[in-house]
């Protein structure tokens, strides 16, 4: 009889739409588990307004604000930041996977760092991994599939403040690898016991994400993932699953696509994928870049280019990061800067997609508190303006890839397409 109410139970469930075809069509819940100023501006002026200006980290917050208060505003913010309505309107366009960047402190932290205890209560709607747990359930009911990211080091991995702690990537330095190793499995484990207990299916679960954006520019640091940090954790990973239909996914670390070739390669290593973040924002080169004609040409080409880099990659490659985020100007009530937006991300995402190595793409973020500043980052509002596509299935392509005979690929963008959008 309960088989019979459960089966039931899911018929009953209004499922997203689903391309059904392997890829990756994703959005990151980034803003949530693990803070950044930047995309919750309104929460950090609640901390800094009471505690001082000089929060500005999930380190500072921890190490300024008394721990009931701390806990109490951010109980309300992991409650509210995402609602199952939410999800629901993701998944109805197309999105099918999400990623869910996850803090080190939530399973473990040590007596010289400022962070709370962990609450490992799961069914404590105080604790964190009870919202985790929530969200997770959500995903299962909408036929959705999670990748649970490692976002922070103690240390911190980068220096960024989405590592949980803005300074120097102390990580290595300050001997914490062997400590994220430990981290890693726990997260696995944690979200091994709730399939077991029933809480969600195991195909919920779709992959791991090792740890995001080491600085790789640091040989170090580097060195610490390719020859260490990466093989423990798949194989801390795979201590608790040893069935390879959950995925181990490593992070490019900053470098080059091709240096992770001859990472984690078959037969001693199954299911690993390589998470590149490919932003078109970031250094003096694309800050020069505006939205005049020549501007839009020169992102068309780099985004559907981005096919010939993956196309030769030895591991399924996604983009686990990536936005509408450029130099400007930000301007919705221009037609054509929306005409723009709308082409530069058809380019993104058809370039994501190419190729059997193309494994698809998660979009940065899927909410952004403050959508008048950055709304090129905030998927829910770029679907209602009709950017991001309301079908990803039945989508306009915009890129043209024509492969040759000896095996190479020549990319270019609709020009056709192009000019009849800006026409418009």
């Amino acid at each position: 009889m309960r088989s019979l109410v459960v089966a039931l139970a899911l018929c009953s469930v209004a499922l997203g739409l689903n391309c059904n075809d392997g890829k990756i069509r994703g959005v990151n819940l980034g803003g949530w588990l693990v803070l950044e100023e930047w995309m919750t501006p309104k929460l950090f002026d609640d901390f800094q307004n009471q505690f001082g200006d000089q929060i500005h980290d999930e380190y500072t917050l921890a190490e300024n604000v008394p721990e009931e208060f701390y806990k109490e505003r951010l109980v309300r913010h992991w409650d509210t930041f995402f609602s199952k309505e939410e999800i629901k309107k993701l998944a109805d366009t197309g999105i099918s996977h999400v990623r869910i960047p996850v803090p080190y402190w939530f399973w473990e932290t040590q007596a010289d760092e400022p962070f709370p205890a962990p609450n490992p209560n799961e069914n404590d709607p105080t604790s964190p991994l009870f919202y985790l747990k929530r969200m997770l359930g959500w995903l299962d009911e909408l036929d959705m599939a999670v990748n649970v990211d490692l976002h922070t080091a103690p240390g911190s991995q980068n220096g960024f403040d989405n590592s949980g702690r803005t300074g120097g990537a102390h990580w290595v330095e300050w001997g914490q690898v062997d400590r994220t190793k430990d981290h890693i499995r726990m997260i696995a484990q944690t979200i091994k016991d709730w399939i077991d207990r029933g809480y969600f299916r195991r195909q919920t679960v779709y992959s791991f994400c090792v740890l995001n954006e080491p600085g790789g520019w640091d040989s170090d640091i580097w060195d610490a993932c390719r020859y260490d940090y990466y093989p423990s954790a798949y194989n801390n990973i795979r201590s608790v699953f040893p069935e390879t239909d959950i995925g181990v996914n490593i992070q490019q670390a900053f470098r080059e696509g091709w240096e992770l070739d001859g990472l984690l390669t078959a037969p001693d290593y199954q299911n690993v994928a390589v998470d590149m973040h490919v932003y078109q924002c970031f250094g003096d080169y694309w800050n020069s870049i505006h939205n005049d004609d020549a501007g839009k040409g020169v992102h068309f080409d780099y985004s559907c280019g981005y096919a010939q880099n993956v196309k030769d990659r030895y591991h399924w490659t996604f983009s686990g990061e990536w936005s509408l985020g450029n130099a400007g100007p930000w301007d919705f009530n221009d037609p054509n800067y929306v005409q723009f937006l709308r082409l530069w991300f058809l380019s993104q995402i058809d370039a994501f997609e190419y190729t059997e190595k193309g494994n698809g793409w998660f979009f940065w973020s899927a909410k952004i508190e403050d959508d008048y500043s950055y709304g090129e980052w905030n998927y829910l509002s770029l679907l209602e303006r009709g950017i991001a596509p309301s079908n990803l299935c039945e989508r306009e392509t915009f890129c043209i890839f024509k492969e040759n005979q000896d095996g190479s690929l020549q990319t270019s963008y609709n020009k056709t397409m192009a000019e009849q959008a800006f026409k418009n």
